[in-house]
């Protein structure tokens, strides 16, 4: 049964990374709606990206905060 959940995160970290390549920075806002994921759910994938050195966040706090790959 774990190996199910695990699958899911996976499919939608590789999104994450699909959806900002090519130098593209996308908020938590349009990554959520890309995924139909929770607001709260867009920010642990995203905080599990840029831990694992593959997103960096530009901004500090708010709506004018964008990602993109590293």
């Amino acid at each position: 049964m774990g190996l199910v959940k695990i699958l899911p995160k996976q499919k939608n970290l590789d999104k994450i990374t699909e959806l900002l390549s090519g130098g593209k920075e996308l908020s938590n806002t349009e990554i959520r709606e890309a995924l139909d994921v929770s607001s709260r759910t867009t920010f642990r994938y995203l905080d599990i990206l840029q831990k694992e050195g593959k997103v960096i966040q530009i901004g500090k706090i708010g709506q004018g905060v964008t990602y993109r790959l590293r």
